[in-house]
């Protein structure tokens, strides 16, 4: 197959690609939302990443990319082109033309759109809880590609700014290495970054903050981390650290990505390294005492164990209201998620105060149902433009 010289081969040279579009994203959000004219170069990053992700080597309508020790996988590189493809269309051709792009992609979106502004109506908000992927963007296949577009930073940022007193990213991922300061393009001072389902974080006036962990458990993850890296380094099993979520050094938590969401590895192979990775848990913690670990069938997933229930984002916002000085129980509070590990969130805000209203992504009438229960006004929508769209029209309001 005859391809551009410039085209993209490896996961390597998609990591820098992505990387330097996020930089451009970063000034063409900036100078949107300052109103000054964006730099045509900054355009024309996003073109030539464009282009090399599409004049990458193909196999079944997949791009195959090289990953190390002299093997390739096939990989679906959707959020990637979709996004540069939406970003091109807002930066060149304006908002309208980017909100008929999205409506064209996204069932029912200018329904859902225009009924989500007139039920939320022109309150301001006193905060506003958000989880990332999913939610405020669409999830992509890997963690390190996955970079906010500008379009989607310049809709949420007039959003906190115009709408809200303090803005909370809680989400799931690492704050540290690779982590989602890496792929987030929003203007510095838009949100609080609350990152490993929020035991750490970074406040949107630059000061970091984390949960002290049990240091007898905390030194078996240390010591499970390193002999994962090790592990990870082998040949056989490297490609785990390149797909998905990767390998992400969380607080108080480790991840590990056994499959992608596209079926990328052997099913054998992946099962093959669950075994691996369960077998070195054992051998540092054989009582089962500190660590605890959990497949999803994506993720290899060990945290601290701790009696009751698992650490989620309800306890998280138990620790973010003391910790930031929040100030929850005066609301109003706007909390917007997608799965059911979100609604430990929503109850925690209810929790404080019952002027709370839930923005949902899930076309799942089940868990619409429940985020109804909890609150009777709740708006549920398809997708996570559908989402933003709302937000920004809020924004105006």
């Amino acid at each position: 197959m005859e391809r551009s010289v410039h085209a993209i081969t490896s996961l390597t040279g998609l990591d820098a690609a992505m990387a330097k579009s996020r930089e451009a994203r970063v000034r063409l959000a900036e100078a949107i939302l300052s109103g000054r004219a964006i730099a045509p170069g900054d355009v024309a990053i996003l073109n030539t990443v464009l282009k090399a992700i599409l004049d990458a080597p193909r196999r079944g309508g997949r791009a195959q990319l090289e990953t190390g020790q002299g093997r390739s996988i096939d990989f679906d590189l959707t959020f990637e082109t979709r996004s540069l493809e939406q970003d091109l269309v807002f930066c060149t051709r304006g908002e309208a033309a980017l909100i008929d792009l999205l409506a064209a992609r996204e069932p029912g979106f200018a329904a859902e759109t225009a009924a989500g502004i007139e039920a939320l109506g022109g309150r301001r908000w006193r905060c506003l809880l958000a989880d990332r992927d999913g939610t405020l963007l669409d999830y992509c296949g890997r963690y390190a590609s996955s970079v906010q577009p500008a379009w989607n930073a310049v809709f949420l940022a007039r959003f906190c700014r115009e709408k809200t007193e303090r803005a909370i990213m809680l989400t799931s991922g690492p704050l540290e290495n690779g982590g989602l300061p890496s792929v987030t393009t929003l203007p510095p001072g838009t949100m609080d970054l609350a990152a490993s389902k929020g035991r750490e974080w970074l406040t949107r006036d630059g000061t970091r903050g984390a949960v002290p962990l049990p240091p007898a458990a905390a030194a078996r993850l240390d010591e499970l981390a390193e002999r994962l890296a090790a592990l990870l380094a082998r040949p056989d099993y490297a490609v785990f650290s390149r797909i998905g979520s990767g390998f992400q050094r969380k607080h108080g938590e480790l991840t590990i990505a056994r499959q992608d969401a596209f079926g990328s590895v052997d099913a054998g192979e992946s099962a093959r390294f669950l075994d691996a990775v369960r077998k070195l848990v054992g051998e540092i913690d054989p009582t089962e005492k500190h660590l605890s670990i959990e497949d999803t069938g994506l993720d290899i997933e060990i945290s601290l164990a701790a009696s009751g229930r698992a650490f989620d984002k309800g306890q998280a916002l138990d620790i973010l209201d003391a910790a930031l000085s929040l100030d929850l129980a005066r609301g109003p509070i706007l909390v917007c998620g997608d799965t059911a590990a979100d609604l430990s969130m929503l109850r925690a805000a209810l929790d404080r105060t019952p002027d709370v209203q839930a923005l949902f992504v899930t076309r799942s009438e089940t868990l619409a149902e429940v985020v109804r229960s909890l609150c009777p006004e709740a708006v549920c929508v398809g997708a996570p433009a559908t989402l933003m769209a709302i937000l920004n029209g809020l924004a105006g309001r």
